[in-house]
């Protein structure tokens, strides 16, 4: 900034020194920018906001059968059925258990990893290989608990079925 007197128009009032042209370019420039900025976050803005919603599922008429398969578990969070139509349910506590189709709950399997259940952690959802038949293998996640206290959550492939489908028959 050059130092260039009082009285002209460029001259910031109550000061004893006005802008000069690079300056006020580079203000002027800056202030474009600004705007340019604006009006594109506004651009934006109303794109979204213009998005197309999501169809609305046509209704259907009907009653709806509520039917308690099994009672007795404790904070029950994943399902997945086995080929034989047997279902296997985790337990957040860290159990596992099998369930037959006439809503006989088996004794916790065994097979079932350490779990830190604190929280929303703990034994969580499951999942059955698709070629079960041939390697038994069941996929759970849940909370391991780590050295310091905390926990992490994994998602390992277990054989856990190995001692289980034997308990289980």
């Amino acid at each position: 900034m050059k130092t260039e007197g009082k009285g002209n128009h460029n001259s910031v009032p109550g000061a004893s020194f006005r802008f000069t042209s690079p300056l006020r370019n580079r203000l002027k420039h800056s202030r474009v920018f600004a705007l340019a900025i604006v009006l594109l976050q506004a651009a934006i803005t109303a794109a979204q906001s213009q998005a197309p919603r999501s169809p609305t599922p046509t209704p259907i008429n009907g009653k709806l059968h509520v039917r308690t398969i099994v009672k007795g578990l404790e904070h029950p969070w994943g399902l997945t059925f086995l080929p034989d139509g047997r279902m296997l349910i985790t337990e957040r506590p860290g159990r596992m258990r099998a369930v037959d189709s006439a809503g006989r709950l088996s004794k916790p399997l065994d097979g079932v990893p350490k779990v830190l259940a604190r929280g929303q952690g703990g034994l969580l959802d499951i999942a059955v290989d698709p070629r079960f038949p041939e390697n038994r293998l069941v996929y759970v996640s849940y909370s391991e608990p780590e050295g310091n206290g905390a926990a992490g959550t994994t998602v390992p492939a277990e054989a856990l079925m190995k001692q289980a489908w034997k308990t289980c028959r």
